[in-house]
């Protein structure tokens, strides 16, 4: 929401919350040697109970579809298409890209050639 035109520059592992924070950039830029990674939301519920395993749950469906909508929008955005269900697929067990990988996804915008 910054009137400031944003430019992130993503240097070696952009990962799990970072490359949600980099999709915030108005530019989006990646290192030659960058590594992207995409997963749904992690966390360890074996030794709840069951009210509170629920509730985990749920909170992990509701961020999981949040993350796709940003993602999504942001693919879309970069002039690229891909449903939110066959994005979901490729993170499902987690997604890393290089950095041309994700330019071409629509994650990214460019190269840093001379930082």
């Amino acid at each position: 929401l910054s009137p400031c035109h944003i430019i992130m520059h993503g240097y070696g592992p952009i990962m799990s919350a970072g490359s949600l924070i980099f999709q915030a950039g108005d530019k989006r830029l990646l290192s030659p040697n960058a590594t992207m990674m995409l997963h749904y939301a992690d966390g360890i519920i074996e030794n709840m109970r069951d009210q509170s395993r629920e509730s985990e749950i749920q909170e992990h469906r509701r961020v999981d579809r949040c993350l796709m909508e940003i993602y999504s929008s942001r693919i879309k955005q970069a002039g690229k298409a891909i449903s939110k269900i066959a994005l979901g697929k490729e993170i499902k067990n987690t997604l890393y890209m290089t950095a041309v990988e994700a330019i071409k996804k629509g994650l990214a915008d460019g190269i840093i050639l001379n930082p």
